[in-house]
């Protein structure tokens, strides 16, 4: 389970030491001659690891595990990332993230009384998602929210996923790009689950981001793929949430419903209209979902955030 946890340390470690190795070779040296614009850079030569992690068609032929290596291969390769240490990457956190910004907030303890609902659940979901019946309704803010209570303290190595391919947000709340490399990868079969693995900025949470928008996101998502991938995710992480595209909008919701824990929808007070809400439950409920309650948003009155 720690694994991934492991791999992501120690790609930090690595960016820091090609950091220094970079500032070593800026230091001017006397040259006998200047290259040519022509001449060809000289190419360090690669380990098989970051090989398979440039070109995935190569790992498909492997069978699927988690590898520390490969975690670590795909890190080094994320746009977005950069090489940056974890400590920098908090500065790119949006600020609706209560939860990291302003912990103190009620806002905030109204998330960690939901962390503390969904804990004492029996069984407690390792895996958990979030969706909504249509959106603007938080579902991603949420998802991000309760993400970073879980992952306090270091209690927990939680990982955030966003199986939206229709219109990702989560990773934006994070500063990473919709290109960042992602589900939509790992569905198609161009990455292996644990390659899609990038940093958050928050010591104990990591995030699989969308990925590119594709032509197709219904076609992508179905429960053999999505099953596959969450139980790689669920071995390497204490807890695992998903963020699922609207109830109401799409059948995607009720297939990876289908392969979680448990799900929660997300509602907004004095928004969203009933019978929408009633229409999104009926979805859930007929697919067999195991739905375990609805979160209010959209108030700032303590109290309105509802738990399961």
């Amino acid at each position: 389970m720690g694994r991934i946890h492991d791999a992501l340390k120690k790609a930090q470690e690595e960016r820091e030491k090609r950091r220094g190795e970079s500032a070593e070779a800026s230091t001017p040296t006397l040259r006998p001659k200047e290259p040519s614009l022509t001449q060809p850079m000289p190419i360090k030569p690669q380990s098989k690891t970051t090989k398979s992690a440039v070109l995935p068609q190569q790992e498909e032929q492997k069978s699927a595990r988690v590898s520390k290596k490969g975690v670590s291969s795909a890190l080094r390769r994320m746009p977005n990332v950069g090489e940056s240490p974890v400590s920098d990457l908090g500065g790119l956190i949006e600020k609706s993230l209560l939860s990291y910004h302003l912990p103190s907030d009620f806002r905030s303890e109204q998330f960690r009384a939901l962390r503390t609902n969904i804990s004492v659940l029996d069984p407690s979901p390792e895996i958990l998602a979030i969706t909504s019946a249509v959106r603007g309704e938080g579902a991603n803010v949420t998802a991000a929210n309760l993400g970073i209570c879980f992952a306090e303290g270091s209690s927990e190595r939680v990982l955030l996923v966003d199986f939206d391919l229709r219109e990702a947000r989560l990773e934006s709340y994070f500063g990473l790009s919709r290109e960042t490399p992602g589900v939509a990868e790992v569905l198609s079969g161009r990455l292996e689950p644990e390659q899609a693995v990038s940093e958050s900025g928050i010591p104990g949470l990591a995030i699989v981001p969308a990925g590119p928008a594709v032509a197709n996101p219904g076609g992508l998502i179905t429960g053999v793929k999505v099953a596959r991938a969450l139980t790689v995710w669920r071995s390497a992480f204490d807890r695992v949430i998903v963020v699922s595209p609207p109830a109401g909008l799409a059948n995607d919701s009720s297939v990876i419903g289908h392969e979680v824990d448990g799900v929660l929808l997300i509602v907004k007070l004095g928004v969203t209209p009933r019978r929408v809400t009633e229409r999104a439950v009926e979805t859930l409920a007929t697919s067999g979902v195991r739905l375990l309650g609805c979160v209010l948003t959209n108030s700032e009155r303590p109290g309105d955030l509802e738990s399961p």
